[in-house]
């Protein structure tokens, strides 16, 4: 509702915005119940409304309506096993003009921001979900088997899945 609030719901940023990573340190802080103390809770807010401002002081990237529609058609459907066809079915294009627009809108390919999403995904599953298995959250996530997304999350992450549920739930 905030970023309604602030009419923030229109911009589209990239899963490598600059933004991105003090968004995702002020939501573990939320998560973490402001644990590491209001004074630090304050500086990463500051943060965030400055880097803000930053970015929208800046020339806006300009999104057009056919990369809006293939980033929303990708945000439904983030569990679901989507191929290229399916894309350019939902979207009434060839597969070389959603990747194309896409590209040149958000600077990486359909695949490469599904994949990222999957892995923000996965996070979530595995710390506010623990009674799933890594099996159990690589196939809700359509990953081909547990090995591959084992492989492709440490990958991404530099942990494996387990790892990294022991890790965070162990900080909590």
């Amino acid at each position: 509702s905030m970023v309604a609030a602030y009419e923030l719901d229109t911009t589209y940023y990239s899963p490598t915005t600059p933004q991105r990573p003090i968004l995702t340190a002020c939501l573990d802080v939320v998560r973490d119940g402001f644990s590491g103390g209001q004074d630090n809770s304050i500086l990463l807010f500051h943060e965030l409304l400055i880097r803000l401002s930053q970015a929208f002081t800046a020339p806006r990237r300009v999104v057009s309506p056919l990369a809006r529609q293939i980033k929303d058609y990708l945000d439904k459907h983030i569990t679901d096993d989507v191929s290229l066809e399916d894309l350019s079915s939902a979207v009434y294009r060839s597969p070389s003009q959603v990747i194309r627009s896409f590209k040149r809108t958000f600077g990486i390919t359909p695949y490469q921001y599904l994949a990222e999403e999957r892995i923000m995904t996965a996070k979530m599953l595995l710390i506010h979900h623990s009674y799933l298995t890594v099996k159990e959250v690589a196939f809700q996530l359509h990953f081909t088997d547990e090995h591959y997304f084992s492989n492709y999350f440490k990958s991404k992450t530099g942990v494996s899945p387990s790892q990294y549920r022991k890790k965070k739930l162990r900080d909590h």
